[in-house]
This record gives C-alpha cells, structure tokens and sequence, in this order.
C-alpha cells in the first residue's frame, strides 16, 4: 500500500548528525495520521508521499526550518529522539515501517491531538495545553 491521505503510518528515525557535540541518535518510532494537518500536506509528509513499506529517505533540515518542514510532528520527534539541542543542520534518515489505512478513531483522535506537538494535548505538563 501507497503513502496517502488517512493513511496510519509507522516510521523509523534516525538523526544522523555530524556535529561531534549532538551524536547520532535514533531510531525513534513515530505513528502518524498522513495528511491531517490543518495547513495542509508538510513538506515531510509530501517527501513521504507515495512511498510504500521497506522504503528509505534521508532528508536534511535546518533548524529554522524544522517546524515548518514537520509541522506538529516536530515536537513529537525531539521527545522520542530526546533531542534538547537542535542542530543548525539534521539529516535524518527515515524507513517506512508500516502503512495501512486508519480507522474513523484513529483519525479523531490524531486530529485532536494535531492542535499541541503530539503528546495529547496538554496531559503531559510541557506547557503546549
């Protein structure tokens, strides 16, 4: 199955840094609703488009650039990668682990969520409620 819209899909991450002062870190697992965000396709999920299980990207990102680059997902992934420091330059390289077509739960609950960075909406005291 193809990457599309309300797709639920599983991806691998893995920051692969060349700043000797933020090692490598990774895999981070992410789930994702494809294509919920409110301003429409992010420039991540656009790369990811079309893609199928099994496939790899490696996509590289300023820090400035970041949150418009992943929109809400960004948030998301510097909590599972335990990232404190962004690097002025990421370079991440992303496996498609799972793609499948989401339930009409899932979907609520991923555009519920979509309002905060990922973790819920404001249960998890990072002050994004």
């Amino acid at each position: 199955m193809k990457i599309g819209s309300l797709h639920k899909i599983t991806l691998a991450l893995i920051l692969e840094n060349d700043d000797a002062a933020i090692p490598a870190k990774g895999p981070a697992m992410i789930e994702m609703i494809f294509g919920i965000g409110i301003g429409g396709l992010t420039p991540f999920e656009l790369a990811l488009e079309g893609k199928t299980v099994g496939d790899m990207l490696r996509m590289k990102v300023s820090a400035n650039q970041a949150d418009a680059f992943f929109g809400n997902l960004f948030q998301n992934l510097r909590m599972h990668l335990d990232l404190q420091l962004v690097p002025a330059e990421m370079s991440f390289l992303v496996e498609v682990k799972d793609v499948m077509q989401a339930n009409n739960s899932e979907v609520v609950k991923a555009l519920a969520q979509s309002g905060g960075h990922g973790c819920g909406g404001g249960s998890c005291d990072c002050g994004c409620g």
